[in-house]
């Protein structure tokens, strides 16, 4: 009985248009595996049949499917893949009609043509407050263009947002109006005490967003606001997105803070994240034993590195006792949410320690 000719990965890769580094990957994470690997040696080899495969995988990603998305998409029967991509292409869709309106009103702006329109909406001026100093721990303290916080409304919710690109905190607060216009401003760290000293006094307050300008208008009075140019990163292009999640801890944020202070005072340390079934397994770097955390568990097992500094901040940034940790691919962005508050959350990337 003949048998179908055994190719190299580099015989393979021209084949498929996908560089042998990306085979080694998608390898790894589960979605291509070669038809043969060699004991010995280690070298993979793969038949022709997994062509058609690698084929779909390539054209996913190049229109931009994450790997989870892919996997469920090639795993499933075909109205599965069919229902997966759809939401997928959904999703782009309407990220990509709202980075065009953003984008036309902004070149429309600088042309002089248009001025960005007004708009004005209604917010819980107390959790606004709140809100703005919860995510203010995560502006950058060095770059100019991150040492604030981002206002951005969206629909019916404003939302602050600070990062100073290694970890990123976001607070998304309902607003009264139904519809409202996409706007968004750059508030300085420098001010934001007296912004947000204000707001806690007001149950209800509107922010009126001008070009160039932001007001603070309450039952007597109205407040400018000083803003700065806003050259804040695309967040939104970032948050995880729910439907390809893979797993979810659920863990008592006093326990994990109590661990980490109980341990060395070098910030840099890598903590390892290591989740089965309700169970989170924890240590440092060099550590032989791990520290059981009682948890709650969904999805896939996983394990994760971060840095002390960044879960210490993250954690504090917190609310309340119950915090999830929701992730996806190792090449995506974890998301931290306080479970009795889950407006608001804290974005960090796994990483992984030198050798």
């Amino acid at each position: 009985m003949a048998t179908e000719p055994l190719l190299t990965i580099s015989a393979f890769a021209r084949a498929v248009e996908l560089a042998p580094s990306t085979l080694r990957y998608y390898d790894e994470a589960g979605l291509l595996p070669p038809a043969e690997v060699d004991p010995r040696t280690g070298y993979r080899y793969y038949t022709p049949e997994l062509e058609r495969r690698a084929s779909l995988i390539r054209r996913m990603r190049n229109v931009g499917v994450p790997v989870e998305t892919m996997r469920t998409a090639l795993a499933g029967p075909p109205e599965r893949a069919a229902a997966v991509l759809a939401g997928f292409a959904e999703r782009a869709a309407r990220n990509a009609q709202q980075t065009q309106a953003v984008i036309d009103e902004i070149v429309s702006a600088l042309q002089g043509q248009v001025p960005i329109q007004d708009v004005a909406v209604t917010v819980d001026g107390p959790e606004l407050a709140a809100g703005l100093r919860k995510v203010a721990r995560a502006a950058s303290d060095h770059e100019l263009a991150l040492r604030g916080v981002l206002l951005d409304v969206d629909g019916g919710a404003i939302t602050p947002v600070a990062t100073d690109r290694y970890w990123l905190a976001h607070w998304s607060i309902p607003v009264a109006e139904a519809q409202t216009p996409d706007c968004r401003a750059f508030l300085p760290l420098d001010g934001l005490e007296d912004l947000t000293s204000r707001l806690e006094h007001h149950d209800a307050v509107t922010i009126e967003f001008g070009s160039g300008k932001v007001t603070i208008c309450d039952e007597t009075d109205s407040m400018p606001i000083p803003t700065a140019d806003d050259r804040f990163p695309a967040y939104r292009l970032i948050v995880p997105d729910t439907a390809a999640r893979s797993g979810r801890v659920t863990f008592d944020r006093s326990a994990l803070t109590a661990l980490l202070s109980a341990g060395p005072g070098d910030d840099e340390t890598p903590i390892r994240f290591a989740v089965g079934t309700d169970r989170l397994g924890v240590s440092r770097l060099g550590d032989t034993e791990s520290t059981r955390i009682d948890a709650v568990t969904s999805g896939t097992s996983t394990t994760m590195w971060f840095p002390a500094a960044l879960l210490r901040k993250a954690l504090d940034t917190m609310v309340g006792s119950a915090v999830s940790l929701v992730y996806s691919t190792s090449d995506r962005a974890v998301q931290l949410i306080p479970v009795e508050q889950n407006r608001l959350g804290v974005l960090m990337m796994p990483s992984r320690p030198e050798p």
